[in-house]
């Protein structure tokens, strides 16, 4: 293990299990997340909001394979320290075990039986993948059994193969293996890159099938972020992909492993409202993404609140904001008359996507000013955000205001409600229950995930509000899985109707 200080939980296995060697090594690198964040200035993907807008970021996001994508990172590698454990470890067999994931007792025992029937000694190069398990979500509980010979109808045709390699948590080997092809030093994807690397080499590479469950793959959202905004995106997408993958599942077999899993779930939803709050408590209210609860702007920091209508008919209720710090810009600039803050020729305003840099989902528009534009970024940027405010989400209290609040269109939690224009087809009324059309116009919330369509507005009752609406608390993403998939499809989705979103 490696970072700031060792892991507590470790220590004490080391305590009471003489068989357990737990090393530590403090090692000082740069954090995942935003590039420009050092680690001793980064308490967790929030703390991007606290920092200045770089105005020369702009991620060209592409929907790839995150297990085939890079992680960039300075510092100790997932890849280096896998190398440097096997080269402390004593036995003819290593396995990989995964922060979060289960194991059943006899996992051990099971693979070390799966790699003697490959090549019946484990003085030689084998390598196995378990071909069945299962995945859980943390923050409920919820089981799904995944197995890798059935072919996942949401991955490309080209890639099972890639896939059946991709999964390190259930990997396991020999030490002749590892000694003929090490790790590579990368942050990801280490683990397929070995395993195909053993492939290349043709040592045996075998899945290894079992009716009874040996492991489980854990994941919560929101997860840690990658260094750049581009892979973060694709991990993001992943553990989505992840979350719908096989079928449910009861996984009996991992009840008495529960308590400890739901007390290590409250620790990390504790960590993650802590250092919102601390943000909160020093910086005031801030407006994270409704999507992934990533912060991303903060209430100092608005303007405006504005409602456009773009060419192709939809219409947004935007904040402006001065900065954005946990958003970025994406793609190319658009300077085509599309703008809604046109201004003269020289001191009008083009335009870029903006995306949440964590999850990608689409928050806005970042604006700049022509002139900086067209200097080619020489000189002082001057640029702004257009946020829809349906996708995100106030964390902090409400701004004070003199005077009875107008009547406005209000969710049942008394949050205003927002006009915007679905990116998809996976939205619903949750008046009538209708599934809408992409590009239909919706008034929403982003706090509560609750959505009216027109016909529905024509007949509500326009209220006004007595008392500030109530704070919605830090970690609803998580309390409200499997609800969470309805409106957090990313990017992917959203960029078939790509040009309905042109300001």
């Amino acid at each position: 293990d490696s970072g700031a200080e060792p892991s507590a939980f470790m220590l004490e296995r080391k305590a009471e299990d003489a068989r357990v060697f737990y090393y530590f090594f403090k090692a000082e690198s740069l954090s995942p997340g935003s590039p420009r964040l050092p680690e001793e200035e980064m308490d967790g993907m929030c703390s991007s909001v606290l920092h200045a807008d770089d105005p020369m970021e702009c991620t060209e996001w592409t929907r790839k394979r995150p297990f085939a994508t890079e992680v960039k990172k300075e510092g100790w590698t997932k890849g280096f320290k896998r190398n440097l454990a096997c080269m402390m470890a004593r036995g003819s067999t290593l396995v990989n075990l995964e922060d979060g994931c289960l194991y059943a007792e006899d996992y051990m025992d099971t693979m070390r039986k799966e790699l003697l029937a490959v090549n019946h000694s484990l003085s030689e190069a084998a390598a196995v993948a378990l071909q069945t398990w299962h995945t859980v979500a943390l923050a409920n509980q919820t089981f799904r059994w995944v197995d890798l010979a059935i072919r996942d109808p949401q991955l490309p045709e080209a890639l099972p193969k890639a896939d059946r390699c991709a999964h390190g948590f259930a990997h396991a080997y020999t030490r002749a293996a590892w000694l003929k092809q090490p790790f590579p030093d990368k942050e990801g994807p280490q683990d397929m890159r070995f395993m195909e690397a053993l492939q290349s080499q043709g040592i045996p590479v075998a899945l290894a099938n079992s009716d009874v469950t040996k492991a489980a793959c854990g994941w919560c959202l929101p997860q840690p972020s990658a260094k750049d905004a581009a892979t973060s995106v694709n991990m993001y997408s992943e553990l989505l992909r992840l979350a719908g993958r096989g079928q449910h599942d009861a996984g009996a077999a991992w009840s008495p492993l529960l308590p400890v899993v739901e007390a290590a779930v409250e620790v990390f939803t504790a960590k993650s409202a802590g250092r919102l709050k601390r943000i909160v408590e020093n910086e005031g209210t801030v407006y994270v993404c409704s999507c992934c609860d990533s912060a991303v702007a903060l209430q100092k920091h608005w303007r405006d609140t504005s409602t456009h209508t773009n060419p192709y008919g939809c219409t947004f209720d935007i904040g402006q904001f001065s900065r954005a710090g946990g958003a970025v810009a994406e793609g190319r600039e658009y300077d085509d008359g599309t703008t809604w803050f046109p201004g003269p020729s020289c001191a009008g305003w083009i335009w870029r996507m903006a995306i949440c840099r964590r999850c990608g989902t689409h928050l806005g528009w970042r604006f700049e000013s022509r002139s900086w534009n067209r200097s080619g970024g020489r000189g002082n940027a001057s640029l702004f955000w257009g946020l829809i405010w349906r996708h995100l989400r106030q964390c902090g209290d409400s701004p004070k205001t003199t005077g009875q609040r107008p009547a406005q269109l209000r969710c049942p939690e008394d949050h205003v409600l927002r006009r915007y224009a679905t990116p998809h087809a996976h939205y619903v009324c949750d008046v009538c229950n209708r599934q809408v059309k992409s590009g239909e116009h919706l008034w929403g919330c982003g706090a509560c995930d609750y959505d009216m369509c027109d016909g529905c507005k024509a007949k509500a009752v326009h209220r006004p509000l007595a008392s500030p609406p109530p704070e919605v608390p830090v970690g609803l993403v998580e309390s409200a899985l499997p609800a969470l998939l309805k409106p957090l499809i990313p990017m992917a989705h959203w960029q078939l109707s790509y040009a309905m979103y042109w300001p």
